[in-house]
């Protein structure tokens, strides 16, 4: 029984796309389970989350084509999916990195304490501005709580120095 030796090299070739392809899967489902991304998809509240998982699952899928599609001819349909999946690949790097997801804002465990004993209303070494004339406003009862941010306490303690009685 004589074999050919086109069949042979078909049988070797799809032996090696066999090969090929147990190798982008076994590589494609290891990064998956290593990043954890299929225990993490539940979490996932964004699609910039889901990002890595798709572009990962994508180029797993356009390599797999380019190794069992038939090459006899140069066809630019070839060229197109191998471009998508090296760009695929290029943008997994910072997918994988965590780069396209958002900074968690940044806060200050340990504030300065702010000294706002000089601008203390009703005090004599005050730095609180005051008005000129005397005020056409005063409160003397049913005092307003005011609150708000630190860094415009001054602007609070002035107005309580010039409405508010002693």
């Amino acid at each position: 029984m004589k074999i050919k030796m086109k069949t042979i090299r078909k049988i070797i070739y799809t032996q090696f796309r066999v090969f090929i392809t147990f190798s982008i899967v076994n590589k494609c489902s290891r990064l998956i389970s290593e990043l954890d991304y299929l225990s993490e998809l539940s979490v996932i509240d964004n699609m910039l989350g889901i990002l890595p998982f798709t572009l990962l699952s994508c180029v797993c899928v356009l390599l797999l084509v380019l190794v069992w599609r038939k090459h006899q001819k140069f066809r630019k349909s070839t060229v197109v999916i191998a471009l998508v999946a090296v760009l695929g690949g290029i943008l997994l790097i910072p997918a994988v990195d965590g780069s396209f997801y958002p900074a968690p804002p940044v806060v200050e465990e340990d504030p300065v304490p702010l000294d706002l004993s000089s601008y203390a209303p009703f005090s004599e070494a005050t730095k609180l501005a005051s008005l000129e004339e005397p005020s056409m406003l005063t409160i003397d009862s049913d005092l307003p709580r005011l609150d708000g941010e630190p860094a415009l306490y001054p602007l609070y303690a002035a107005v309580a120095q010039a409405i508010y009685d002693e």
